[in-house]
């Protein structure tokens, strides 16, 4: 099992607040480990090797929104992501 963090780093100088929808592209979801979270900075566990789109939607509280999908690629063992 490999436990990763996931850290938002969204900017904005008006001070907006932000919702977050993070899909973190697992293929083996499970009740104890979905596969997506509102959390600004998550975690995920992830199972076996594989390489995974994880995408990030943000939401402005004035409805403006953006999307990164990075891949990331599970090797085992625990590591952030930024």
């Amino acid at each position: 099992d490999s436990t990763v963090r996931f850290f938002d780093s969204t900017r904005v100088t008006d001070g907006q607040t932000f919702t977050y929808a993070w899909n973190f592209g697992d293929p083996n979801p499970s009740p104890t480990r979905p596969n997506t979270s509102t959390a600004q900075n998550p975690s995920h566990i992830y199972i076996g090797f594989q390489v995974n789109d994880v995408q990030l939607i943000v939401t402005t509280n004035n409805g403006c929104r953006d999307t990164v999908v990075r891949q990331y690629q599970v090797q085992g063992f625990s590591s952030p992501i930024t």
